[in-house]
């Protein structure tokens, strides 16, 4: 059994279930960690230091005994980049992107002033950024990329 089998057993035996990711030392003398990367409901926040000489572990950091704004950080974080239910997530993240358009659209029509301005910014905005694109072509050469 080579090294990294030896530490997942190791973070197994010590009960960290599902997905994981293994993060090499830093340098000598200090422990591989072992970390769930499972984001479905229940997040899986544990974490473990397996000491790669005899594959104990050595630390363990269970996601209950995090603090509770910490939990809700890390749970609101997966939420935000659509991590946390899978795809119907990310479905739900795309309607609201959608509608967060159509109801800025509806709000500039409804609000004329608001409207205009907002259609004045996004111009002079598409037009400060093609002549940045343009200037950075001609300084270095090389075809500018969309910014």
């Amino acid at each position: 059994m080579d090294k990294v089998d030896r530490i997942i057993a190791a973070a197994r035996g010590a009960g960290l279930d599902g997905p994981v990711e293994i993060t090499p030392p830093a340098g000598a003398g200090t422990a591989w960690t072992v970390a769930q990367t499972d984001r479905r409901w229940p997040v899986r926040l544990d974490q473990m230091a397996v000491d790669p000489a005899d594959a104990r572990v050595v630390n363990e950091v269970r996601g209950e005994s995090w603090p509770l704004l910490a939990q809700l950080t890390r749970i609101g974080i997966a939420a935000h980049m659509g991590e946390l239910f899978g795809v119907a997530n990310q479905i739900l993240l795309a309607s609201l992107a959608v509608d967060l358009v159509l109801i800025t659209a509806a709000v500039g029509w409804a609000l004329p002033v608001l409207g205009v301005t907002l259609l004045a910014f996004l111009a002079l905005d598409a037009t400060a950024g093609l002549v940045r694109g343009r200037r950075r072509q001609r300084t270095d050469g090389t075809p500018a990329q969309p910014a």
